[in-house]
């Protein structure tokens, strides 16, 4: 017996005598969700009272606002009426309106959840009655039975009169852990909340004096109608979010709220029409008034669907929009002036902000312009580190080439259709290159096409589409990359086009030039982390590796983190993903904590530091997964208060698992005695990586992992995620059976880091 193998025993015997603690909790198995927000949005210091529609929500304790100046105070929470409480509900609504009692039928009494508008009832007018038909009946709503917007939770939110404009994210937490984050917005616009009444074929909605921001939704089969005024002259701009608050619907087809905005003068016939702007399936409508008079706004979904979470904000008025700018970006640390072109705009310059943070990689930023109080649309727009030109024109063959000495960032444009834009540079043989394009990503709506040449005009490598593009809400990423090493010392030349032919002034691009840059980026997935207090949750740790970046990353807490600590931080070299823990102090603070991670490695005689990104994996229509990122990463401290003093791993680590033998770990439990069945499963290890021979004593923890040899070999490095269980017997049913033996989770251990060794 080896001595890992010993000190198990010896642990496994001091532990026989302890005894048995009472059973744990099974552990929620329902998926906890929030499908949106309504309305989703309200005026800097404006109260207002929303609705969220989710899943897993009925029991939620808090709700929680990030990005400060707007409190959330949760008010209520509903499940959906069961059928004897539906028709109990229409009977009582037969009673006032008909004001004459009603029978209920034998076996039909049943009571109806406390709620203002049910409890009312009686004192409710006819609107009001509607809404209770709309919310709790589904009748004129047209709703369809959707079981991931069946519970509601309604909020109140206020929001400070200089709370900062702009998007927010709202998060339930609840016993079963917190929400996914809804966008909610701050504006600046006076706001009004469309009524369901005034939608479809009925009479226009009213609007108040333009500039004015609309809240509304589309039911099924519904197009809201929205009456207003305006002036000969006035240059008007139309936008609705609708994606940009919802961005993904994972049981629909296109996979978001596709809006459509129409424009009708007083005769009822259409003038302006919009399904999207450019690339992004949000409508934008920028309309010259022709004629004083009155006008109607019709918002509607493309395939006429409709349901809660077809939620939209339209504003409507002469506020500043731009069309395009250029360049597309600037050198880090260099004043920067872009070239403006829109509606309504203050200026047709605009400074770009290209201080800190432009790092060694490209990061994309967002200006808005500003008229008076109003702010434009973000644009956006890219700092790096290397040397920029412009492009000069012209550059369309291979005899007039412009020439571009690397590394460097062209700032370049599709001019015209069929444009082409050639650059030359010189290589040399054995040298690393990379050619990129940031065009899709920035707004731009090129769909670019990048080839690579020698000087005899031989095709050396061409890329349409960049491999692993995409994520976030971008869909379709048609931005181009090349990467090779140079055959040969000479000149090459690089032809950037629209892959569709397409060009205009407002097809930007910037080409990025040169040797690689290994690089990283680090998210973590989901941004909402529950975890109870003293105990340990696991997330995940996603890395981008780009240009050949291949080394170890370190995450580490960065900033004040209340208490919480993060175990399993190590993305081993190669890896592209590992699972970590937060664990929770004894006594967490309340409500939910904005956490900071940042990435490091080393890279050269220096060192890569990233922040790290939140995110939440979506699904679009029914099949595509997507990474959408959020603005904070939240810890949420579910359960009592106080729990026990934090467990930790006892043992160095990384733990060093010899190639087809065992290590022992230990794990530290201040205060506490483990139940002597005990039962320890590793969560989804790598093939090879077992948990063996628990043993448990006072404060203590231990166990055996083993690495097989043949599927985990020498140079396997991960965490190592272990949940702890115990079996109990489970209770009766109702008919008095016994129902056996049942698992019950008691939590999970801190990550703990592993590489397999040689012997």
């Amino acid at each position: 017996m080896d001595c890992s193998r010993a000190a198990a025993a010896l642990l496994l015997a001091a532990a026989a005598a302890l005894p048995a603690p009472a059973a744990a909790e099974e552990p929620p198995r329902r998926e906890v969700s929030a499908g949106c927000v309504f309305p989703a949005g309200g005026r800097r210091g404006a109260t207002l009272e929303v609705i969220v529609h989710g899943q897993g929500i009925a029991g939620a304790e808090a709700a929680l606002v990030g990005g400060g100046g707007v409190k959330a105070t949760l008010l209520r929470t509903m499940r959906p009426l069961n059928p004897m409480q539906m028709r109990e509900l229409r009977r009582r609504l037969v009673e006032v309106r008909t004001k004459r009692k009603v029978p209920r039928e034998e076996g039909e009494e049943t009571d109806l959840p406390s709620h203002p508008l049910i409890d009312g009832l009686a004192g409710l007018d006819a609107k009001g009655l509607r809404e209770v038909e709309r919310r709790f009946l589904g009748e004129g709503a047209r709703r369809q039975a959707n079981p991931q917007l069946a519970e509601t939770a309604e909020v109140r939110i206020a929001i400070d009169a200089e709370a900062r404009p702009g998007e927010r994210e709202l998060r339930l937490g609840t016993p079963r852990g917190l929400t996914n984050p809804l966008r909610f917005h701050v504006g600046t616009l006076p706001e009004v909340v469309e009524e369901e009444a005034a939608a479809g074929d009925g009479e226009p909605f009213p609007l108040p004096d333009l500039p004015v921001l609309v809240n509304g939704r589309i039911l099924p089969g519904d197009a809201d109608r929205l009456r207003f005024r305006a002036r000969r002259g006035q240059d008007l701009v139309v936008r609705v979010a609708a994606r940009r608050l919802v961005p993904f619907l994972a049981d629909a087809v296109p996979g978001w709220f596709q809006a459509t905005a129409a424009i009708l003068d007083g005769s009822g016939r259409e003038v302006a029409y919009a399904d999207g702007w450019r690339e992004d399936p949000d409508p934008v409508i920028l309309f010259r008034v022709p004629r004083d008079g009155e006008y109607v706004l019709e918002i509607r979904d493309s395939l006429w669907r409709g349901r809660e979470d077809f939620v939209y904000r339209v504003s409507l008025g002469e506020e500043p929009f731009v069309t395009r700018i250029f360049p597309l970006g600037g050198p880090a640390g260099v004043a920067t002036l872009a070239a403006a072109v829109g509606w309504n705009l203050p200026s047709t310059r605009i400074p770009l902000d290209t201080g800190e943070g432009g790092g060694d990689a490209s990061s994309v930023r967002h200006l808005e312009a500003r008229r008076g109080g109003s702010a434009s649309n973000p644009v956006a727009y890219a700092v790096d580190d290397l040397p920029e030109c412009l492009e000069r024109e012209p550059n369309d063959d291979a005899g007039r080439a412009e020439v571009v000495p690397l590394p460097r960032v062209v700032n370049g444009r599709i001019g015209r259709p069929g444009d082409v834009d050639v650059f030359r540079f010189l290589g040399f043989a054995g040298d690393a290159v990379v050619a990129e394009v940031e065009a899709r990503r920035l707004g731009s709506p090129v769909d670019s096409l990048l080839r690579l040449t020698d000087g005899e005009g031989r095709v050396l490598a061409w890329n349409d589409d960049r491999e692993g593009g995409g994520g976030g809400t971008l869909t379709f990423d048609a931005d181009s990359r090349i990467s090779l090493v140079l055959p040969a010392d000479g000149p090459y030349r690089l032809e950037v086009r629209d892959a569709q032919g397409h060009g205009g002034e407002e097809y930007g691009y910037r080409l990025r030039v040169g040797p690689p840059r290994p690089s990283f980026e680090v998210r973590a997935l989901p941004s909402g982390v529950a975890v109870a207090a003293g105990r340990s949750a696991a997330f995940r740790l996603r890395a981008e590796r780009r240009d050949g970046f291949a080394g170890d990353i370190e995450v580490v807490l960065a900033g004040e983190a209340a208490g919480f600590r993060l175990d399993g931080g190590r993305i081993p070299a190669g890896r592209a993903e590992v699972r970590a823990t937060l664990t929770a102090p004894a006594r967490p603070p309340e409500g939910g904590v904005a956490l900071r991670l940042e990435a490091r490695a080393a890279a050269g005689e220096g060192t890569i530091r990233r922040p790290v990104i939140a995110a939440d994996e979506e699904v679009q229509a029914f099949l595509w997964r997507h990474l959408v990122e959020a603005g904070e990463l939240v810890a949420w401290a579910t359960g009592p208060r106080r729990g026990p003093e934090p467990s930790s791993v006892a043992t160095e680590v990384p733990v060093r698992v010899p190639e087809g033998g065992t290590a022992l770990v230990r794990v530290r439990l201040p205060g506490r005695t483990p139940p002597a069945d005990l039962r320890l499963a590793a969560v989804d290890p790598p093939p090879g990586i077992t948990v063996e021979e628990t043993a448990v004593v006072p404060g203590m923890l231990a166990f055996l992992l083993r690495a097989d040899g043949v599927r985990a070999k020498a140079g396997l490095a991960d965490n190592l995620v272990v949940e702890a269980s115990v079996e109990r017997e489970a209770e009766a049913g109702r008919d008095g059976r016994a129902r056996g033996r049942q698992r019950a989770s008691l939590g999970v251990l801190p990550a703990i880091p592993f590489e397999v060794v040689g012997r």
